[in-house]
């Protein structure tokens, strides 16, 4: 069976977004279509053009970008929205955000969601956050999970029940085919992207109801700090769940942050599934987009 390297390979394809990839010319509706070009397409459909994900904090980028923002140019304003919340100036971060949501931005609006749940878990008692991804200065986190699901029989919407992820596009191919090993039968293949790409999941089981081989990449700025990255933080409240409690948030962040000081991948065993933190580096896996962020892969399988 090849549906480890295949299902790596949709997730690596996805989040790199190879040109070629999207360049190819559109294929007839099927179960078999790739499910990187279809995830793309579907997201490219839904959403604006994605903002750029590195933003120079110094001096010089800015005026430029806001420049641009003030000419109406959304993605800018998303790019000062980052960049004033790297800043921790939740303030003017917030101000840009509403203006990109108000002409229509979805990852806008769910940096504005995110810093909004982070406010109100601030408010909270101790022991009502307990658990849960930490708020911080920057207003970028996650700060609910989804309900409790069954380890030993997970399936593809429970998956999505784990993690807050509004706008993200899914991509469902319930008798999928590997191009590559015809003879093997059809699986089931889901798969759900961010808009800004930074964060992409797929997930294979026999059905929609038996899913045991999930694979996530996401994007990571800061390698001293990956707690207070959302993506990192909604990876967390997935291994939780998937485990059946099994994995504490804080350890979830240990792991992460070992893997992007050192680049070596490990491997972790609770309730039934290995948990594989990895990446480029541990994967030895040349990544055209590392401005976008240290890729970080998380396998999750029975």
């Amino acid at each position: 069976m090849r549906w480890k390297s295949c299902l790596m390979a949709i997730t690596l394809a996805a989040v790199f977004v190879v040109p070629s990839a999207c360049d190819r010319a559109p294929k007839a509706k099927s179960d078999n279509v790739a499910p990187e070009d279809a995830a793309e397409k579907a997201r490219l459909a839904a959403t604006q053009p994605a903002p750029p994900s590195l933003v120079d904090t110094g001096a010089s980028p800015l005026p430029g970008l806001i420049a641009r923002a003030n000419g109406g140019d959304v993605s800018a304003m998303v790019a000062l929205g980052r960049a004033y919340e790297a800043l921790a100036n939740q303030q003017q971060a917030r101000q840009w955000y509403e203006k990109a949501a108000k002409a229509g931005d979805e990852s806008a609006k769910e940096s504005l969601r995110m810093m909004d749940a982070a406010a109100r878990a601030a408010t909270q008692p101790a022991d009502q956050t307990a658990g849960t991804a930490r708020p911080t200065t920057s207003g970028d986190t996650v700060a609910t999970s989804g309900p409790a699901v069954d380890p030993a029989h997970l399936s593809w919407q429970a998956f999505l029940g784990t993690f807050p992820h509004p706008d993200f596009v899914d991509d469902i191919r319930p008798a999928y085919h590997n191009p590559k090993s015809p003879q093997d039968p059809a699986i089931f293949l889901g798969i759900s992207t961010a808009p800004d790409k930074t964060m992409l999941a797929a997930a294979k089981g026999s059905d929609g109801n038996n899913i045991d081989d999930i694979r996530i990449a996401i994007r990571v700025r800061n390698k001293e700090d990956p707690e207070h990255n959302k993506r990192v933080q909604q990876c967390a409240l997935i291994a939780r769940a998937v485990t059946g409690n099994n994995v504490s948030i804080q350890e979830f962040y240990d792991w992460v942050k070992q893997y992007l000081l050192s680049g070596q991948k490990s491997e972790q065993f609770r309730n039934g599934w290995s948990i594989t933190i990895s990446g480029t580096q541990g994967e030895k896996i040349t990544d055209s987009r590392e401005y976008l962020g240290e890729m970080v892969l998380l396998v999750l399988k029975k």
